[in-house]
Order: structure tokens, then C-alpha cells, then sequence
């Protein structure tokens, strides 16, 4: 497989994934009051899949 192919679909997937968490934050924001601690362990579970996929992208 081409390897910026692989770099693409990589992206696409976190950008996907981006896009999930943020309609995740917003419905969640939306439908509360803004709860700081709620929003912090959303940011933290997406950077931690960030991180891992750039991870595996060094590997």
C-alpha cells in the first residue's frame, strides 16, 4: 500500500473522529449546563486517540 495513501486515510479517520466527539460535546452541552469535568474527560479521550494513532503511525 502507498504510504501517503495510508497517511490520508489516517487523517480522514481522526478527522472523523474529530467530528464524533465534537457533535458528542455540543449535544451534551446543549442538553446541560456547561459541565467543565464532562468536556475535560471528552478532550482527554480525544487526545489520547491522537496520540495513540500517532503512535502507531511511527511505528
Amino acid at each position: 500500500m502507498d504510504e501517503d495513501l495510508l497517511q490520508s486515510i489516517i487523517i480522514l479517520c481522526v478527522l472523523s473522529a474529530l467530528t464524533i466527539f465534537g457533535i458528542i460535546t455540543v449535544v451534551i452541552v446543549s442538553g446541560k449546563l456547561l459541565d467543565t469535568s464532562a468536556l475535560n474527560s471528552y478532550y482527554a479521550m480525544l487526545f489520547g486517540l491522537i496520540y495513540i494513532i500517532i503512535i502507531i503511525k511511527n511505528l
